[in-house]
């Protein structure tokens, strides 16, 4: 297993966040005996926050705060050159790690919860708008 990069960084810029350093892990399968395989990239991000969403229903357009968190990674990674599972030399992929969305490593996770936080601390008019909003969108 490969080691986890733990360079995150933080920045604010009102009531979002971006989060940078991110490894995110992609998955797919080998062609040739099927099982998973497993890769990552480092370096990518995480925006998260609130922001006003514009919709439109029965012919109304109408604003909306939202809560939202968009993962980006920093690319899409190539397959390893041996299969760990069947060894296999230069396993083809069945849909080059596109197939599944990239998953941020669990220490991400927590670095967002931080920003769910301090968001909520710094902005609890906005914060109260944004949850109201996601309960009448269920």
């Amino acid at each position: 297993m490969e080691p986890i990069a733990t360079t995150t960084a933080v920045t604010f810029d009102g009531h979002t966040a971006t989060i940078s350093g991110v490894r995110f892990s992609h998955m797919d399968h080998c062609t040739r005996c099927r099982n998973a395989i497993t890769a990552h990239t480092d370096g990518g991000t995480i925006r998260a926050g609130i922001r006003a969403v514009t919709s439109t229903h029965r012919g109304r357009r109408s604003q909306a705060l939202r809560w939202f968190w968009v993962n980006e990674p920093s690319g899409r990674p190539v397959a390893p050159p041996v299969c760990p599972n069947c060894g296999v030399e230069r396993p083809n992929v069945v849909n080059r790690f596109t197939a599944y969305g990239p998953t941020p490593d669990p220490e991400a996770y927590d670095v967002l919860r931080t920003v769910w936080v301090t968001i909520r601390r710094d902005f609890p008019d906005v914060a109260a708008v944004a949850d109201q909003n996601e309960r009448g969108a269920r």
